[in-house]
């Protein structure tokens, strides 16, 4: 892995870590609203920063498009155990990751 990609990857790996944390904390619990807003802005939050830092590193465009898809995925999985307003605040995540992939200026893979 290139030197430019650690920290848009280890951003990713946290929301994922911190997703897995959280639900398994959480998972038969009945969450107030607060803890499901918390949940899905950290989690997508983290996902969203690393995509916008993976931009700006011009990465490849399937790498956002990647964490779009693993963030609809947590979305599900949140949407079944958690709630909906996590379930919301993630989709919400997943929209603004692919907004960033399918900016225009942004590099090919192997480009460069």
């Amino acid at each position: 892995m290139e030197k430019r990609f650690i920290v848009p990857a280890s951003t990713f790996l946290g929301g994922i870590i911190v997703w897995l944390i959280l639900f398994f904390l959480f998972l038969s619990e009945n969450l107030a609203v607060w803890q499901e807003l918390l949940i899905g802005i950290i989690t997508g939050g983290l996902i969203v920063i690393s995509a916008y830092r993976c931009k700006r590193a011009k990465g490849p465009k399937t790498g956002n498009l990647f964490r779009a898809g693993i963030l609809l995925i947590l979305t599900i999985f949140t949407f079944w155990k958690i709630g909906t307003i996590a379930a919301i605040v993630l989709v919400t995540s997943a929209a603004f990751t692919l907004i960033i992939a399918l900016s225009t200026n942004q590099q090919k893979a192997g480009a460069g």
